[in-house]
């Protein structure tokens, strides 16, 4: 993850976004796209990844991952 401290012109943004999608990395720039991101990283992880059994719901599993209410998400 990468933050940008500094104003970026559209077109500088417009830029960084097709560079990045050339290499196979997406720009994120709101925070509903990045907390689905998350959501979907968390998902990939525990089904491709671990072995680990849930003691808790998917629901609330994910809600401490990520450290958000579960009606939030």
């Amino acid at each position: 993850m990468v933050e940008i401290l500094e104003y970026v012109s559209l077109e500088q943004f417009e830029l960084l976004r097709v560079d990045l999608l050339g290499v196979g990395l997406e720009l994120l720039y709101d925070k509903k796209s990045i907390l689905i991101k998350k959501i979907r990283n968390v998902i990939i992880k525990i089904i491709h990844y671990t072995d680990e059994v849930l003691k808790v719901n998917f629901s609330d599993f994910l809600s401490e991952k990520l450290g958000y209410d579960c009606t939030y998400l």
